[in-house]
């Protein structure tokens, strides 16, 4: 089943305060190491969506500013999304299509998959 077939589903309620509690330990990872409290799979990704303003650039973001963020599992498709603030430090490695935003983190899994497989696709050209 492709990924397009496949259902993003909110996070249960109860599951909700371990989900919080998972991203809260890596406050700055876009790649999660804990395992997902809905699935148990190590499969969790944060991204944050806070555009900069004309005066801004990547190098000398100095505060928060405020986005949208997402929180997901690529195993099992439970997400959450919100307002936030993107920390001063957040830094993302995802070429991420802005037009292709919505809610649902279709998109950003999407553009990390895709990040992912070129990944490979280097480092198994430079191995051999």
């Amino acid at each position: 089943m492709s990924l397009s077939q496949r259902r993003w589903l909110g996070v249960p309620l109860e599951r909700m305060e371990a989900w919080q509690l998972a991203f809260a330990t890596m406050p700055l990872a876009e790649d999660l190491m804990a395992p997902c409290p809905v699935c148990g799979l190590t499969s969790l990704h944060r991204y944050y969506d806070a555009p900069l303003s004309p005066h801004e650039s990547q190098q000398h973001i100095e505060a928060a500013r405020p986005g949208g963020l997402w929180e997901w599992c690529s195993r099992c498709l439970a997400y959450e999304h919100s307002t936030a603030l993107a920390p001063a430090a957040w830094r993302s490695r995802l070429p991420v299509d802005h037009s292709q935003l919505t809610a649902e983190p279709e998109a950003l899994e999407n553009a990390r998959r895709s990040a992912e497989a070129a990944g490979m696709r280097s480092r198994g050209r430079s191995g051999s």
